[in-house]
């Protein structure tokens, strides 16, 4: 559980992290038996996102991991990111913090509409109103034949942190049982739109303000 509350001397806003309280005979969360925090992090303005430092560990002892846990925090618009610091996996306090580098980017809704052909090569099966995720999920339809053909596709904006290649929103098509895309189409990384036309499978996905529910098969 998160508790904030600016902390107007020191111009920051901390965080406490709590262990998951437990619920009372109504119901209601019971707060009043939370506990000192697990840690706290203090978050300041910078620019246009904010840093946060841990200001207090329960594995504080002056191992590796506890310096590492001083390094900073990175909250943004577009993502979160934790960059040498956490909790193992696994930890007495339950939370499930990653232990390593992680970079977690806000997605975004994409409306799509799919086709797959079918083994005649005349009849074709057509879905509109599904949703995928711009940070990866693969959303498959499955002509409708007695033996179908099934097609995939997912979403990734891809960034690059160097180099000479442009950020991009990229489309992916696959088939079932082969990880590796067998094509791909790309756009501005601000793309509202994105669509590819293989002949045996067509797509098209546009940026939605819908909330996102699921609207087929959709695996990691």
């Amino acid at each position: 559980m998160l508790a904030t509350s600016p902390v107007y001397e020191s111009n920051v806003i901390r965080m406490d992290i709590f262990q998951k309280p437990e619920r009372g005979a109504d119901g209601s969360w019971r707060l009043d038996e939370l506990g000192p925090p697990l840690c706290s992090i203090d978050w300041k303005p910078a620019l246009d996102h904010f840093v946060g430092r841990v200001r207090s560990t329960p594995c504080d002892d002056g191992s590796e991991q506890a310096l590492n846990a001083r390094d900073p925090v990175l909250l943004s618009v577009s993502e979160f990111s934790i960059f040498h610091w956490g909790l193992e996996a696994g930890n007495e306090t339950g939370l499930e913090i990653p232990s390593s580098r992680f970079r977690n980017r806000k997605a975004r809704v994409f409306n799509c509409w799919m086709c797959v052909t079918h083994r005649d090569g005349e009849n074709s099966t057509f879905r509109a109103g599904l949703k995928i995720l711009d940070q990866g999920g693969r959303l498959w339809l499955h002509s409708e034949e007695q033996n179908p053909l099934t097609a995939g596709i997912k979403i990734r904006r891809v960034r690059w942190p160097t180099g000479n290649n442009r950020d991009s929103l990229v489309l992916y098509a696959h088939r079932p049982g082969e990880e590796k895309a067998v094509a791909y189409t790309w756009g501005d990384v601000d793309a509202e739109r994105i669509a590819m036309n293989l002949r045996w499978m067509q797509a098209s996905c546009t940026l939605s303000d819908d909330p996102w529910l699921p609207t087929a098969a959709v695996e990691p």
